[in-house]
């Protein structure tokens, strides 16, 4: 039954329904807490796909709490360090920045971005995500000179090519707002 009421909220979000979706999202969460327990992986795409649908409607206060926990279940089970942590630390960071909580989102994108140098990831377009959107932070901080580095490690990043032959580097898992995610089990 979840798969169904996930697959028609994600088609309500395709559609731009996502006052539709809403409901349906809220229902799946008892219903996966209840069949799989609250840290089940599941629960993870449960709230980030809620999430998104308050972000979509701008209910960025609802959203919060949705992320807080997606963030918390992810770093304990897949660590601290995992390429997805540096995803949902940047996703949370953006809703702050979104709702003005300029302090609260500079050592997201602060951590995010240590993520992705450390994960070998430096080359690729996660970083220069995270680069970006920390540089639009620190220009709304009018911390400008800050800003332009960043932004110009970001160029450099996205210019870098992979050797021929071979692939370039993953983007970020799909982020908040992107789209409906669909990962639950079958």
């Amino acid at each position: 039954m979840a798969k169904s009421l996930n697959n028609l909220a994600a088609l309500y979000r395709i559609q731009g329904r996502s006052a539709e979706a809403e409901p349906l999202y809220q229902r799946m969460l008892p219903i996966w807490e209840k069949a799989s327990g609250p840290e089940h992986p599941n629960m993870v795409t449960v709230l980030l796909n809620l999430g998104e649908v308050y972000v979509d409607q701008g209910k960025s206060a609802e959203a919060e709490p949705l992320y807080q926990r997606m963030l918390a279940m992810t770093e304990k089970t897949r660590g601290p360090e995992h390429p997805i942590v540096g995803t949902f630390l940047l996703n949370l960071g953006d809703l702050y920045v979104d709702q003005g909580k300029y302090a609260e989102a500079e050592p997201l994108y602060q951590r995010s971005m240590a993520i992705w140098e450390k994960g070998g990831a430096a080359t690729g377009p996660p970083l220069a995500l995270t680069l970006e959107k920390y540089a639009a932070l620190l220009r709304v901080l009018d911390r400008t000179a800050e800003a332009e580095k960043l932004e110009e490690r970001a160029k450099a990043v996205r210019a870098i090519r992979p050797p021929s032959g071979e692939e370039p580097p993953p983007p970020p898992p799909q982020a908040p707002g992107a789209g409906p995610t669909d990962l639950l089990s079958p």
